[in-house]
């Protein structure tokens, strides 16, 4: 037999892993009563209505493995178990038979439950609760039936949701929560394994005989993975672990199991509507399983260590970010965990983009949740990311149309010093280059492009505009085939999503929801007026001009190319929908909504920096693909640790090249960090700030690499500064520190900044005063030394 000696190889090769952390762009969930056990003896939890309470007797060491690279593979059945194959136990030979129609029938009508501790376990051929608090939203597009779990229970006869009919095509009823029966479904490894490396499908009645064994914690096992799934909270969830005599799925056997749990958290950006985005379709089908590397449930290097690994298309952010519903339900999957399996010993977080902001927000709301966080790709927040990029199209549009005739923004260059984001003459990869003229379509630049467009160009519109569609391209098109009149009645915006939490805008006459977007009293290009590198003119005709965005009743479709096909229609700034269109002498600012900015906080959708679990923030350098996840992200992070508890002492950063197989190889090492920093009850020595180059060679450890990053002392910068600089964004630009976390600036009277320095040594004339007094007169400017307006009194 194949011996996959994993326990005690070393970390995994460049060549072994190429895991996709984050495939879909994110700014970028929510419980009360989970515990997660800081030791091996807590809670047995015996029950018994099922689930396997007994540790195994052996366990698995943290250390990392190899495997093989994969290519995706067809599309496979693996034997499942579900509601009509009930599987009995003979304890002599450890094999499983089946005995026919004996589990429940399931809760086919009703499943919601009192809270988040109710309902579990959810036993094989039941549908999983959903939380009292879960708002059940309407339109909902049903997607388990696109990850092999079959078409989901009727629970309404009143024409809601998806219809399901018989083989006559006869409807029989109406799905609008989704629920599909738990199923457990088995694969195996081969010996030899097959050229993808993938698992193939695992028949207990009929088990094969090129069975690989796999080493663990010094123990041989037969590699057979048990993959658990069903929906919770409406949404889908799968659990993974190797199980090698899985003889009963109400009762999975723990022998290879190293006793911790990794709950991987998937990226994106979701504006809700749907069970499930395309991306964690992709991760919960049966055919994940060809792909030995492919992010979530059945990522094989994670699983060949031992780790138990959780997922749900719920805690994926392309499906949605309501981080409140999102929340509560990974605290539901892991209470699924706890009661059919057991208590984890340390329960880790995984993930990058929306999967970090999920860490972030979860350990703040949720501390039972989790142990130790393993973020990658990350933000402190979505909320916040929503100002500061809602200012990228604003400045594109000055730049392009307003100030076209500036010879200055025709570079890039130049146009960083206004955006802080990274711009790069010369830039040959241009996503936006629709007519292959060396940069973005409708630009006025020479070639090149900036992260304002290559990261975040169509996130705007996604966001704010309540008429404009832009969710998963196969729930979309079930929505208008099964409920055409109400997604006519949807309002698709990120705050709309939200409106369990923003509620509804009493000025709005169409119902949407309360928005926290504000850049009243911003003053755009400051810095850059102060260091020399625009003229007083340029920065009085960029702030009278560069507005903000209408009232969403006020919204108009989008043109082209997002809405409209028609180049004529060409509108990539969303302009029709900014106060520009006005067209006034000075373009109105936004004024956000201090209420729903105060929701926004009650709901615990700002990260402030008060958790004191530890945390190996992973950097993957990305600034060069002028990626959305910039570098400055995890000192954001960082800041909001120092400014709500005191200091940073839980918060490592490790920054690799952007390669993705670098990342996945921190990560491992990572793990087995955080265990032994739970063990030790403190941080490892050696879990230090570091950097590798591209290869993943260590350049520089230590306390100060990171050293000037979050200072104004330039000439303190660390060793992992020079090959890893670190940019700004627009509100840094404008006077706001690193920690990027306020919706609306407390403003002072333009007389006070006139005297108080604002301006350094800049001398106005009358002509000029007049003119700064007409865009700020009334408004006042930004006083970034002052807390946010939107923060409530008492967080």
């Amino acid at each position: 037999m194949l011996k996959l000696r994993l326990a005690n190889s070393p970390l995994l090769t460049l060549t072994s892993l190429t895991a996709l952390l984050t495939l879909a762009p994110a700014c970028n969930g929510d419980d009360t009563a989970s515990t997660s056990a800081t030791d091996g003896d807590t809670d047995t939890d015996t029950d018994t209505t099922g689930g396997q309470n007994t540790l195994p007797t052996t366990t698995a060491t943290a250390s990392a493995g190899t495997t093989t690279d994969a290519t995706d593979g067809e599309t496979t059945s693996p034997t499942t178990t579900d509601a009509t194959t009930d599987a009995t136990t003979d304890a002599t030979t450890g094999t499983t038979g089946t005995t026919g129609d004996t589990d429940t029938a399931g809760t086919d009508t009703d499943t919601t439950t009192g809270g988040v501790d109710d309902g579990f376990p959810v036993m094989v051929g039941d549908v999983g609760p959903i939380s009292e608090n879960n708002p059940r939203q309407h339109p909902f597009a049903c997607r388990a039936q696109d990850m092999d779990l079959g078409m989901p229970e009727i629970d309404n006869d009143e024409g809601i949701g998806l219809p399901i009919k018989d083989d006559n095509d006869e409807i029989l009823g109406y799905s609008r929560d989704c629920g599909v029966k738990t199923r457990v479904d088995y694969f195996y490894m081969s010996d030899p394994p097959p050229d993808n490396g993938g698992l193939q499908p695992y028949d207990p009645d009929n088990p094969p005989d090129d069975v690989a064994m796999i080493e663990i914690g010094g123990e041989m096992h037969k590699y057979i993975v048990r993959y658990e799934r069903g929906t919770i909270n409406r949404f889908v969830y799968g659990i993974s672990m190797i199980a090698p005599d899985d003889v009963d799925p109400n009762k999975p056997d723990l022998s290879a199991w190293n006793e911790k749990l990794i709950f991987w958290f998937g990226g994106g950006v979701g504006i809700g509507h749907q069970q499930s985005s395309g991306l964690a379709v992709n991760r919960l089908r049966n055919n994940a399983a060809d792909n030995p590397t492919k992010d979530g449930p059945l990522f094989q290097p994670l699983l060949e260590q031992g780790y138990a690994i959780a997922y749900s298309s719920g805690t994926v952010t392309d499906t949605t970010y309501n981080l409140g519903l999102t929340g509560e339900t990974a605290v539901m999957v892991k209470k699924q965990f706890e009661k059919m399996y057991y208590q984890p010993k340390f329960t880790f977080g995984l993930g990058g983009s929306g999967g970090a902001i999920q860490q972030f927000i979860y350990e703040q709301n949720h501390p039972d949740l989790l142990d130790g966080l393993v973020p990658t790709h990350a933000y402190p927040d979505m909320i916040g990311q929503t100002t500061r990029v809602g200012d990228c199209e604003r400045l594109e549009y000055f730049f392009d149309v307003t100030d076209a005739p500036n010879p200055k923004w025709t570079s890039w260059e130049n146009r960083e010093k206004i955006e802080g984001l990274n711009g790069v003459d010369g830039y040959k990869d241009s996503g936006w280059d629709f007519f292959m003229q060396g940069k973005p379509i409708g630009s006025s630049a020479g070639p090149g492009s900036t992260e304002c467009i290559e990261g975040w160009r169509g996130l705007t519109p996604l966001a704010i505009n309540p008429l404009w569609v832009n969710i998963e391209e196969d729930s979309y098109a079930l929505l208008l085939a099964t409920e055409p009149e109400a997604v006519a009645t949807t309002a698709w915006s990120y705050w709309d999503d939200l409106s369990d939490i923003f509620t509804a805008d009493p000025d709005s006459q169409k119902g949407y929801a309360r928005r926290t977007w504000d850049n009243v009293g911003v003053q755009y290009g400051l810095q850059a007026l102060l260091d020399g590198d625009i003229t007083k003119g340029e920065f009085l005709t960029l702030n009278a001009k560069v507005g903000g965005y209408l009232h969403p009743d006020d919204m108009v479709q989008e043109g082209f190319p997002y809405a409209s096909q028609d180049p004529n229609e060409l509108d990539p700034w969303s302009a029709r929908n900014s106060t520009v269109s006005l067209q006034l002498d000075v373009a109105p600012r936004t004024e956000g909504d201090v209420e729903a900015m105060n929701e926004a906080y009650y709901a615990g959708l700002v990260f402030l920096g008060e958790i004191d679990a530890p945390i190996i923030n992973i950097l993957p350098y990305l600034e060069p693909e002028l990626d959305m996840h910039n570098s400055k992200q995890p000192f954001a992070v960082r800041q909001r640790l120092i400014e709500g508890k005191g200091d940073a002492n839980n918060h490592a950063i490790w920054a690799v090249s952007g390669d993705n197989a670098e990342v996945m190889m921190a990560a491992m090492e990572a793990f087995v960090q955080l265990e032994q920093w739970l063990i030790d009850g403190e941080k490892p020595a050696d879990v230090t700030d570091r950097c590798y180059d591209a290869g993943y060679k260590l350049l520089a450890e230590g306390d100060d690499v990171w050293s000037g990053v979050l200072t104004a002392d330039a000439n303190d910068d660390g060793a992992c500064v020079a090959p890893y600089p670190i940019h700004s964004g627009s509100r840094m630009i404008a006077g706001e520190d690193i920690t990027t976390d306020i919706f609306k600036c407390e403003t002072k009277p333009l007389a006070t900044a006139l005297d108080d320095g604002t301006y350094g040594d800049i001398k106005w004339t009358p002509n000029e005063l007049d003119y700064l007094d007409m865009i700020f007169g009334e408004s006042g400017v930004c006083d970034y030394s002052k807390p946010d307006v939107g923060r409530p009194d008492g967080i």
